[in-house]
């Protein structure tokens, strides 16, 4: 068994269950139906790289009874989705044996977005389809207007990196709730050194790993318990896992974080970028770009409710932008956290 395997087999034999996976199984069988679930409990871990195990099934045997809702809520989105015109064809994009959304982070939340935008439309009354087909690329959803011409949605889930550092979190929460990650927000990471990248989260994964063995971990806890955070590991670029515990606390004086404000301009010209010339965008009027992001550094800036000063140019491919930090157990139509954007002259869309 490989270091990070081990990893995460213990965050499984610490915290999950198996009767709880084959019980909520049994409770959601839409999740089941496309979810790609392990038959097997040890099967959970893998040796599939880079999160070494089937997401979805983690969270089915780890995540608390206090979790429940969440299940049943992916499992209504899901049912919700499946009756919808386009559906299936639509599915192949996501059910990929190499590129199961099920078993990825990333992945599970862009086609969670994907549902709760559905979900949005739907239930304000709309007929709403996946409209996409193997001759013609198209955006995700076209919502028919009752007098009006049809609007396109794109769907998009802004990962950058945030889904490794989210992956890291609900792992090392299991190892130890008192372990966590310390970084600097809203600053630029450069991808040669950022341990979340691409390219070096593998070893940063084994670096975790080799850092939070039993006995180095045992004494980390009683180290904590004299002064508290204590750093086990220094990752690189500002990035360092901490242990907190009952001993004095430690302020950390390189505290300071980037400007969300000013960030937050930034991450809507990347977005942009990221979708300009997809999916039959220019040719699919009127559209709208719907972003969600459930990054610290991208929801530093929402929460504030900052009006960025960029907006989609009038020659854009995009009508309307909206950017959101919408959490996998909400609904679309009930987040604080959105910003809604149009291109200069556009009439806002009466959805």
């Amino acid at each position: 068994m490989s270091m990070v395997k081990s990893l995460i087999a213990r965050a499984i034999k610490n915290s999950g269950s198996e009767a709880r996976y084959f019980c909520r199984m049994s409770q959601h069988p839409t999740l089941v139906q496309y979810g790609k679930l392990p038959q097997k409990f040890v099967d959970i871990v893998n040796e599939d790289s880079p999160w070494f195990c089937h997401g979805l099934a983690f969270r089915l045997a780890t995540y608390s009874d206090e979790s429940e809702v969440l299940f049943t809520r992916w499992e209504a989105l899901l049912e919700a989705a499946q009756g919808a015109d386009g559906w299936k064809n639509e599915y192949k994009h996501w059910s990929n044996t190499a590129d199961h959304w099920a078993e990825k982070w990333d992945k599970f939340y862009q086609l969670l977005w994907l549902l709760q935008c559905y979900e949005y439309f739907s239930q304000r009354g709309y007929s709403v389809t996946f409209p996409e087909n193997s001759n013609v690329a198209a955006p995700d959803l076209r919502i028919e207007r009752p007098g009006s011409e049809p609007v396109f949605a794109e769907c998009f889930f802004y990962t950058k990196w945030w889904a490794r550092e989210h992956f890291i979190e609900d792992v090392l929460g299991l190892v130890d709730r008192n372990l966590s990650i310390r970084r600097t927000h809203n600053v630029a990471y450069n991808d040669v050194s950022n341990p979340f990248s691409d390219g070096l989260f593998t070893q940063t994964l084994g670096d975790l790993t080799a850092s939070l063995a039993p006995e180095k971990l045992a004494k980390a806890v009683t180290a904590a318990n004299n002064a508290s955070p204590q750093i086990i590991r220094d990752l690189g670029s500002g990035v360092m896992l901490l242990l907190n515990g009952s001993g004095d606390y430690q302020p950390n004086p390189d505290n300071a974080h980037g400007d969300p404000k000013k960030s937050l301009s930034a991450f809507i010209r990347e977005i942009v970028k990221a979708k300009k010339g997809n999916n039959n965008l220019l040719n699919s009027r009127p559209n709208i770009l719907m972003t969600n992001a459930l990054g610290v550094d991208f929801q530093l800036g929402l929460i504030e409710q900052v009006q960025a000063s960029n907006h989609v140019e009038p020659d854009d491919e995009i009508d309307e932008l909206w950017i959101s930090a919408c959490g996998v157990d909400e609904a679309l139509e009930d987040c604080p956290r959105v910003i809604k954007l149009r291109r200069n002259g556009f009439p806002a869309l009466a959805l």
